[in-house]
């Protein structure tokens, strides 16, 4: 199962985050519509673009992605995040790494 988390760093000079971290590096299973879980869309906007869209409004600029199995779908979906206002960066965890050691 794909694991969607975020977290966002904090600015200390201005108090808002502008570092958001969204963990989408899961095992490649798929549902039975043959995508990713997280970019099924419901009520018209996938889990990964919602969690997303959540890390802007929070005020997050730079979004950092880290990526498993289905890595080339994700980057196809979120490309630059200029659609979003946003900066994003993939990062990839190799399968036998844990996810929270990226977030070190």
């Amino acid at each position: 199962m794909t694991t969607l988390t975020t977290f966002a760093a904090t600015n200390t000079a201005t108090a808002l985050p502008d570092t958001g971290i969204l963990f989408a590096a899961g095992d490649g299973e798929r549902s039975a519509f043959g995508y990713p879980t997280i970019l099924i869309p419901i009520h018209e906007r996938s889990l990964l673009q919602r969690a997303l869209e959540h890390l802007v409004r929070a005020g997050c600029r730079q979004i950092h992605v880290a990526l498993g199995d289905d890595a080339k779908l994700i980057k196809e979906f979120l490309q630059n995040g200029e659609r979003w206002g946003c900066h994003i960066s993939y990062h990839y965890v190799i399968p036998q790494e844990s996810v929270g050691r990226f977030a070190r």
